[in-house]
This record gives structure tokens, sequence and C-alpha cells, in this order.
């Protein structure tokens, strides 16, 4: 009796201290309705969300003149210098066939040198207006990368998106 009540307690001590080692950073989460996949490693994030007009959506296939909102809140643990973090934002687009339509490579270059507080940090979003080149009746793959420049860690997120 004793021989088994010391294995159970060896075996559930090991798997605290492996559950200890687990990086709790790193995920994946998909929006069963938009179709908006997000995965994350060393940044973590509390929601990720669309919105049109400052309200949420489900909606995957927009209106071209429209502007859509990729939103990330919650976002946490990047590394701090003398009390900044220092966040980058990037995006591309691409046509059914996979070819690039365009891309930006850091949308907040102007923060490169100094930073901003980690409240501004952890309320992020990537906007998309769906206009030239992309047309109606035709598919597209919208991805958006939010990354630490300091300590690497990132999010990327990922929606197929439609015109009308």
């Amino acid at each position: 009796m004793f021989k088994k009540a010391a294995l159970g307690l060896t075996v559930f001590l090991l798997l605290v201290l492996v559950g200890c080692e687990w990086n709790f950073g790193k995920g994946v989460q998909k929006d069963l309705l938009s179709g908006l996949q997000v995965t994350n490693d060393g940044l973590v994030y509390e929601s990720a969300y669309l919105t049109v007009n400052d309200q949420e959506t489900t909606e995957n296939v927009f209106d071209l003149g429209t502007e859509v909102f990729m939103n990330f809140d919650g976002v946490d643990y990047f590394e701090e210098v003398d009390g900044k973090v220092f966040p980058g934002a990037a995006m591309v687009v691409y046509d059914a066939d996979g070819q690039e339509l365009f891309s930006e490579d850091d949308l907040f270059a102007q923060y490169s040198e100094s930073g901003v507080t980690p409240e501004e940090a952890s309320a992020m979003f990537v906007s998309l207006l769906i206009g030239d080149p992309l047309v109606s009746g035709e598919q597209y793959t919208w991805k958006a990368r939010i990354w630490d420049k300091v300590g690497g860690g990132h999010i990327d997120a990922e929606l197929g998106l439609g015109v009308i």
C-alpha cells in the first residue's frame, strides 16, 4: 500500500515539474464562423476578433470600400526595456493563386526607437481597406503578424476572405 502511494506521489510530482517547464505562451485559436485563425508563440493575447464600423463581426465576405480591423486584446509578455516594449506589426494579402498582392513590413516602425508602454501594446490592430487591387467576386488570404522586436515572441493571424 505504501509503495503504491509513494509511486503515485512520485508520478504526480514529476507531472507538476514537467508542467512548470511547458510553454503556456503557445497556442492556436480558430473562429469557426469567420475562419480567423490565430497562433502565438511567446506573446499571449486574451482575444482576437474582426470589426467593421466599430462592431464585432464573424463575416468573412466584405463589400468593396469596407475597412476591416483584425483586433488583438490583452497582448502581453513583451520583453521590457526601461519600462518600454517594442512591438512590430506586418500584414500581407495573397490572391487565390498565392500571389502576393501587397504587404506592409512594419506598421509600427515609428516606435522602433522610442517603444511604447506595455499598456499601449496590450490592445493592437491591423486594418485592411477592401479595394484595389482586390476585386469583387474573388477570394483572398489576409495574414498579419505582431511580434516583439526585443524578445522575439509573436502572434500570427490568417483570414480567408471574399469580396462582393
